[in-house]
């Protein structure tokens, strides 16, 4: 995509067409997640219920928020 929008000075919306891929993809961009204090709760929870499976872990997490 970089190379014929930036070479060959194709617009975004002709390359992907090119290329045969979506805007929505080539717009894309990663938000990253902090989710270390998720994964922190879910542990200690996993510990106290060591019978519990990762739904039931997830939905003890929904309710506390």
């Amino acid at each position: 995509m970089g190379f014929l929008m930036t070479e060959r000075g194709f617009s975004e919306r002709r390359a992907c067409r090119i290329v045969g891929l979506a805007r929505s993809v080539q717009q894309y961009q990663l938000m990253p997640k902090d989710d270390a204090a998720a994964i922190k709760r879910m542990k200690e929870l996993a510990s106290e219920n060591r019978r519990y499976g990762y739904l039931r872990l997830h939905a003890m997490l929904r309710r506390e928020g």
